[in-house]
């Protein structure tokens, strides 16, 4: 479930929740360049009480990359061997 909400500084505030077996997961916006993640769990089989933890997460100027796995990406040896090409060419 998500819900935008305009707070009294006109920024713009999206939370989104979900709900995962006894776990709330909800992420929402604290300024236009920052994100607050917190779950909470509940699971009186496992703890005592219900729990909850919080990550504040920036934002990043960076580009981003994907990391991924390359095991059984054959045509990997291809694509890294044109690239060496090209770089003993000066490109």
């Amino acid at each position: 479930m998500s819900f935008r909400i305009r707070n009294a500084h006109g920024l713009l505030r999206v939370v989104v929740a979900v709900i995962v077996g006894s776990a709330v997961f909800v992420a929402a916006t604290v300024s236009p360049a920052a994100l607050e993640y917190e779950f909470t769990v509940t699971d009186p089989e496992t703890w005592t009480s219900a729990w909850t933890a919080s990550v504040p997460l920036g934002l990043n100027p960076e580009a981003m990359f994907e990391y991924a796995c390359h095991e059984g990406n054959y045509s990997m040896p291809v694509m890294l061997g044109g690239a060496r090409v090209e770089e003993a060419a000066g490109q």
